[in-house]
């Protein structure tokens, strides 16, 4: 079973799965959306050449049966669905549990209908991917924790309550239907020189030019969309584009297991870094 929660721009909630003043009878659109394919033709060539494709806007469609007191119920509904003002969905059925944005294009029904009347609610989806309620979180760093409790005290002397180790690797998996970006949080301990981040799955790197200090946290986004490096330096938010060093890629994550690493001119004791990895699905 498909269960539909709407959510308008102030964040108000309408469950339309389970109301006994809402019947929700179809919902289409929620199938991959048609892609468009650029071809060119040549002399010499039969058929043509493909240059590049893109997956259009997402239509979803809502099909609504008022209940109880017809009226009240219909006009209701404008509370939450205003033409041409954002909208949120949250769609969930026994595989996926996924949200989707989108644009009220219209809302349409015929209010002298013989039968019960239906409302069709028109969304457009101008990001037509479906971003999963549950985002992977992966925190790596190159310190190990070597204490924990309960402990005893062997008969060689010391206890190490860390180590230091010289490489670290962490597998982010991506269980997205494509390739997405990432969002990268590096946190400052200490001094930390020019880091650096590597997917060695896909043999790219993410450098920066900076010494961060103790307490800074720099946010790398590489989702397509949302692309931006920031900052956050005793309370106060700083683009730091311009710190990227040439070369550098905007990471991606590739289907499936994805193994990343770090580096640090100096410092690497005090980096400590979280890979936030959001799947996304072109259908439910």
């Amino acid at each position: 079973m498909l269960s539909v929660i709407a959510e308008n721009r102030y964040q108000q909630q309408l469950n339309l799965t389970t109301n006994d003043s809402y019947a929700l009878i179809q919902v289409t659109g929620l199938t991959p959306p048609v892609s468009t394919i650029n071809t060119a033709t040549t002399a010499t060539k039969d058929g043509s050449v493909f240059n590049s494709s893109r997956m259009n806007n997402r239509n979803i469609v809502l099909t609504i049966v008022p209940l109880g007191n017809v009226e009240k119920t219909r006009i209701n509904l404008y509370n939450y669905f205003k033409s041409k003002q954002y909208i949120k969905l949250y769609l969930e059925n026994n595989t996926r549990s996924v949200w989707v944005d989108g644009y009220i294009e219209s809302i349409e029904g015929d209010l002298y209908a013989d039968d019960a009347e239906k409302i069709q609610i028109s969304i457009i989806c101008t990001d037509p991917y479906f971003k999963d309620t549950e985002t992977g979180v992966y925190m790596f760093s190159n310190v190990e924790s070597g204490f924990s409790f309960p402990f005893s005290i062997a008969e060689t002397p010391g206890v190490p309550i860390s180590e230091l180790s010289e490489y670290v690797e962490v597998n982010v998996y991506n269980a997205s239907d494509y390739e997405t970006g990432i969002v990268l949080t590096l946190t400052a301990n200490g001094g930390v020189v020019n880091p650096t981040i590597y997917n060695m799955t896909t043999n790219e790197n993410f450098s920066l030019n900076i010494t961060m200090e103790t307490g800074d946290i720099i946010t790398i986004d590489t989702r397509t969309g949302s692309k931006s490096v920031k900052l956050n330096r005793n309370g106060t938010i700083s683009n730091i584009l311009n710190n990227m060093v040439i070369g550098s890629e905007w990471i991606s994550l590739t289907v499936g297991d994805n193994i990343f690493s770090y580096t640090t001119d100096t410092g690497s004791e005090y980096l400590y870094v979280i890979a936030n990895a959001q799947p996304i699905y072109e259908g439910i």
